[in-house]
């Protein structure tokens, strides 16, 4: 490696030790609840009980008028 690789190798680990604390706090907080949420809702729950129905969920939601209704008042 030449003296400027090595100068902006350390400048690059540097920007991203900066960037690691806010990365790992934004995957936390906000990707993972996204993630988690998505994953749940392809799921039909009675109590405790849970089972799959995949995009079913989805499906029903989309040719509910009510829930058409719900979108267009805040548009």
């Amino acid at each position: 490696m030449t003296w400027m690789s090595k100068r902006r190798l350390m400048s690059t680990m540097k920007a991203y030790l900066f960037l690691a604390p806010f990365l790992i706090v934004f995957i936390g907080m906000v990707i993972y609840p996204i993630g988690l949420g998505f994953k749940l809702s392809l799921y039909g729950q009675r109590g405790a009980r849970m089972w799959y129905v995949g995009f079913d969920n989805y499906l029903r939601i989309f040719k509910d008028p009510k829930f058409w209704e719900a979108f267009r008042v805040p548009l």
